[in-house]
């Protein structure tokens, strides 16, 4: 019960900032480079069951759809890595064994595994690794059967070069997760 808690209570304490980001922003637009195409990643409902596709913009570009997949679970998340074929590029998405569907804000990337995190990273061919600077967004839109469907969005950071940034979007369709024990 103790973990429920503090999952409501920090999806709680999520929405509370989102909703404290979104209620004066005046400042200029992000630049188009920092900024998810509009026409990025299809709805989940589009993609093939088993599927995922996703659009990395800004410092690299690169667009995948199906290739490589990987889904492991640690005692206290699951780990969906999607690759584009050949691991050229890959996006990782780290979430609690129990997140519902609906939307969920994405934290800021740490390499602390703490129960309950939702967070992202993305590794690039040419030695980068991005990781979610200031969060995102992961919408699990359903969850049957062990499998998952949703979409996703961040921006981030090389932390080798914090000046090279990306903004990074996709979906997934009726991804298998690990049964968990």
């Amino acid at each position: 019960m103790r973990t429920r808690q503090w999952s409501f209570l920090l999806a709680l304490l999520g929405c509370l900032c989102l909703l404290a980001a979104c209620s004066g922003n005046t400042g200029p637009a992000p630049s188009p480079s920092a900024t998810p195409s509009s026409t990025a990643s299809p709805p989940p409902a589009t993609l093939e069951a088993g599927s995922f596709r996703y659009e990395i913009h800004g410092a690299v570009e690169r667009t995948a759809e199906g290739g490589e997949r990987s889904n492991n679970t640690s005692p206290w998340e699951h780990i969906l890595l999607f690759g584009e074929k050949g691991w050229k590029s890959d996006v990782t998405l780290y979430f609690p064994l129990d997140l519902g569907t609906g939307p969920h804000v994405m934290d800021a990337f740490t390499e602390l595994v703490t129960e309950g995190r939702v967070s992202a990273s993305s590794a690039i061919d040419n030695g980068h690794v991005f990781y979610a600077e200031a969060g995102g967004s992961l919408a699990i839109e359903f969850l049957v059967d062990g499998k998952l469907s949703g979409s996703f969005q961040f921006n981030a950071v090389d932390r080798a070069d914090p000046t090279s940034r990306v903004s990074v979007s996709g979906s997934f369709r009726e991804i298998p997760l690990p049964i968990v024990p």
